[in-house]
């Protein structure tokens, strides 16, 4: 994991911010304008249509997004069973979804200036995300 910052802050309707293009970037160590910036397109009412997009990316490169929602208080089970990078999505300080780089179910790179990280989301989940291989 090469830590990638934000490159548009989250204004809306002015900018959709990219930290999922940053987390992305993150965990394949790449620059973030090597990578789409997902966050602009529909994703729709389910994160179908964004999870496809992101899919569809990464298939010609031998890799595969799946997610899945996460309880907070069983992130320990995560700690033990998963020594890996990994996207952890919930809510920022702002008060709006937002992702970061997690390892082990634990933050460790939080591509926003601020660096203040995520809490679970109001059903006391995080979305946890991994590329796997094909």
């Amino acid at each position: 994991m090469k830590p990638v910052d934000m490159l548009v802050q989250h204004d809306p309707p002015d900018a959709i911010g990219d930290c999922f293009r940053a987390v992305i970037a993150s965990l394949m160590e790449l620059p973030a304008d090597e990578v789409p910036h997902f966050g602009k397109y529909d994703w729709g009412e389910d994160g179908s249509r964004g999870r496809q997009l992101v899919r569809d990316w990464l298939a010609p490169r031998g890799l595969y997004y799946i997610d899945f929602n996460f309880k907070a208080e069983h992130l320990v089970n995560w700690e033990e069973a998963f020594s890996c990078h990994h996207l952890m999505s919930g809510l920022s300080e702002r008060g709006t979804r937002h992702a970061c780089v997690g390892y082990g179910g634990k933050v460790v790179h939080d591509p926003h200036p601020s660096r203040t990280g995520i809490k679970p989301d109001e059903d006391g989940e995080y979305l946890v995300g991994l590329i796997v291989k094909l």
